[in-house]
């Protein structure tokens, strides 16, 4: 195991009260860790922010505490249900759009990172013609201000 690597959990509001918990690597960097995963429910974060964290005594837990710097790339998710089927739009963003992928099957979610030299906007079309299409739902749980400003 990579020393440098330490598993940051992260808060996230799903209603009033309710939270849940996502759990990610991240690497050390002079004072800030860089986020080594594909977030699958943590919104606003991608891999590769910069970020602080705080070290929970009583838990013996790492959490995250704030953003130090943006790597510029975006997290897109889409929801499928049919686990074949996600796999097949797995493959298109990684062979077709040099995209990495990881999937959370319980919540039947492929998470996508964007990077923040690809071009967003044949993405988005992509990802509208399928939802328009009924194949899947989708949110764009971080979107950078690179890819913000391609659609614009």
């Amino acid at each position: 195991m990579n020393k440098d690597l330490i598993k940051v959990n992260f808060l996230q509001s799903t209603g009033e009260d309710e939270y849940i918990t996502e759990t990610m690597w991240c690497r050390k960097s002079g004072d800030s860790y860089i986020l080594d995963n594909i977030p699958c429910v943590a919104k606003n974060i991608s891999l590769g922010d910069a970020i602080s964290v705080e070290y929970d005594e009583g838990e013996e837990k790492f959490y995250f505490e704030d953003f130090i710097a943006y790597s510029g790339n975006s997290t897109l998710r889409l929801i499928i249900e049919d686990d074949q089927f996600r796999k097949e739009v797995r493959k298109v963003f990684e062979d077709s759009f040099k995209c990495a992928c990881e999937v959370l099957a319980q919540m039947n979610t492929l998470a996508i990172n964007i990077p923040k030299d690809q071009n967003y906007r044949l993405i988005k079309e992509y990802v509208n013609v399928g939802s328009s299409d009924g194949k899947w739902q989708y949110v764009e749980s971080c979107l950078s201000d690179e890819h913000r400003t391609q659609l614009a």
